[in-house]
C-alpha cells in the first residue's frame, strides 16, 4: 500500500491483517469448500479489495485505482496456490 497511497507501513500492515482475517474466515473456510477454486478466489479478492479500500479511506491515505488493480491481481495469484496447499493439508481432499 505504501507504494499506492500516502499510507504509512503500519497501516499499510494493519490494513494486510485485517484482509487477510476476513478473507480467511469468509473465502477460505466458507465459500472455498462449499463452491471451489475460482469462486474462493473471487471472493478473497472482493473481500480484501474492499478491506483496502476502506482502511485506507479511514487512514486518509486513498488507494488509486491502478494500486488497488494490481493488489488485487497479485491477490488472486497468491490464493489461487494457497487454495491448492489449503486442500492437501486442512480440507484432505482433491482440488476442485
Amino acid at each position: 500500500m505504501p507504494m499506492f497511497s500516502t499510507a504509512s507501513t503500519g497501516v499499510s500492515v494493519m490494513a494486510a491483517l485485517a484482509a487477510a482475517a476476513a478473507s480467511f474466515i469468509a473465502a477460505d473456510l466458507i465459500v472455498y469448500p462449499k463452491y471451489g477454486n475460482l469462486r474462493a478466489v473471487a471472493a478473497d479478492v472482493l473481500i480484501s479489495g474492499v478491506v483496502l479500500l476502506e482502511i485506507s479511506y479511514l487512514a486518509k491515505a486513498p488507494l488509486s485505482l491502478p494500486g488497488l488493480a494490481l493488489l488485487a491481481l497479485i491477490i488472486a495469484a497468491g490464493e489461487w496456490y494457497y487454495h491448492g496447499y489449503l486442500s492437501r493439508t486442512l480440507f484432505r481432499r482433491p482440488r476442485r
